[in-house]
């Protein structure tokens, strides 16, 4: 068991990496996109990655603040969802849908 625990932690580790994005990198200079396209959150709604781009790297807290306003955003939505499979019953069949997705 403790064999595939690690396995499923290992894979979790490189999909991370999909979802994570560093704003300290210089091809963020000139992108004037939202953090994510399509995310309705303050930060996305408006400022674009070359703006939080500069903060973070003049190191203004600013730029701290809108990227910590734009996780909480997505993670107050991921637990509205965990709380609504709860109460209908459906938490497991969500949980194998996170693990397939995110996981393997």
């Amino acid at each position: 068991m403790a064999s595939n625990v690690g396995k499923l932690q290992d894979s979790c580790n490189l999909q991370r990496n999909l979802y994570e994005t560093s704003l300290t990198d210089k091809i963020f200079k000139d992108d004037f996109r939202p953090l994510v396209v399509g995310c309705q959150c303050y930060t996305c709604t408006n400022h674009t990655r070359a703006y939080v781009h500069h903060l973070v790297n003049v190191g203004e807290l600013l730029g701290k603040t809108l990227l910590m306003l734009h996780n909480l955003y997505h993670f107050l939505r991921f637990f509205e969802v965990i709380q609504l499979a709860l109460e209908e019953g459906t938490f497991e069949k969500l949980q194998n849908m996170i693990a397939t997705r995110h996981c393997n």
